[in-house]
């Protein structure tokens, strides 16, 4: 019988080494121990499955094949309670890495209903739940560490992807306006260049060129007639400058042709002004929020940031408030 145990823990430790995953060894290996009633190596495994799966505690509890150590295992267990092991001490640390990823996710406000979820169910469930499972003997605390880094990488995920939409929205917000201000900026370039080749009609200028030379005339007319008697008027006609009233009128009848293509053109490029004011106003309205888009930018960025770094040293620190 016990060259056959010995053999059994032979095998069992090429097991082992071949299969390092399955605790289950151990505890095979603690029954063969034990029935060689080497109680040092057995309590050797079970200080080992004390920090691995705990609940081979209820196990040893039940199996007669320990019943000459069973204090000594209740101790090791109890003791694994108290102060745990390397194992239990790391899946503390990813628990307080997953509440910290927890927080993260929680400033991710487009995640989908899905993720949401997933969050909800986190902060109001599983936290609560894998802290208890921890103090108790009815954890494998190897599956509970890996656990627990998969949903800390889901949070993290989750924390990133709104993180990079976040900054991704404000930069097309941003992008928006600057491509609003170039396409009005080119329009504005447009309507100027329309209204420097804009001139005004020639024949409204005609127009106002006999206003003003018929108009011009008769005032002169009136004024030499009011102004000067008879035999005055006479004595001008005789000097010419009766006729050069006329070179006078046509004078001002030349001004007053310049002055129809002015208001004429004036007319002709009021359209163009008014439109070039939207198109200003329109720059005016898609920039004013530009400065606290910015800010929100930059502060987007930083928290980005903050989180890589945060997500590539694997620590605990830092974390936004909560």
């Amino acid at each position: 019988m016990r060259e056959c145990l010995k053999r059994a823990l032979e095998y069992l430790g090429r097991a082992a080494a071949v299969w390092p995953g399955f605790t289950g060894i151990a505890y095979l290996k603690a029954k063969c121990h034990a029935l060689l009633d080497q109680r040092k190596e057995t309590i050797e495994q079970f200080e080992l499955l004390s920090d691995l799966d705990r609940r081979y505690y209820r196990m040893a509890c039940e199996d007669g094949d320990f019943n000459r150590i069973r204090d000594e295992i209740e101790r090791v267990f109890q003791l694994a309670l108290d102060k745990p092991g390397p194992l239990a001490r790391a899946a503390e640390t990813r628990l307080e890495e997953v509440r910290q990823s927890l927080l993260w996710a929680k400033l991710n406000n487009s995640a989908t209903s899905k993720d949401r979820s997933i969050v909800y169910s986190v902060e109001h469930q599983y936290l609560d739940q894998a802290r208890g499972r921890l103090r108790t003997l009815e954890v494998n605390i190897e599956d509970l560490s890996k656990e627990l880094l998969g949903i800390r990488r889901r949070l993290e995920k989750i924390a990133s992807d709104g993180l990079r939409n976040r900054v991704a929205s404000i930069e097309s917000q941003i992008w928006s306006v600057s491509s609003t201000r170039s396409s009005c900026e080119a329009s504005i370039r447009d309507l100027n260049e329309k209204m420097k080749l804009t001139k005004g009609r020639t024949a409204v200028g005609c127009l106002l060129f006999f206003a003003f030379y018929l108009g011009s005339g008769f005032a002169l007319m009136l004024f030499f007639a009011l102004s000067f008697d008879e035999k005055t008027i006479r004595q001008f006609d005789a000097s010419g400058v009766t006729r050069n009233l006329i070179f006078v009128a046509m004078g001002i009848g030349v001004v007053g042709f310049f002055v129809g293509k002015a208001i004429s053109r004036r007319h002709r490029i009021s359209p163009l002004q008014k439109e070039v004011e939207e198109q200003n106003r329109r720059i005016y309205d898609a920039e004013k929020p530009l400065p606290e888009l910015q800010g929100q930018l930059q502060a987007s960025r930083k928290e980005l940031d903050d989180f890589l770094a945060w997500s590539t040293r694997m620590s605990p620190h830092p974390s936004p408030s909560s």
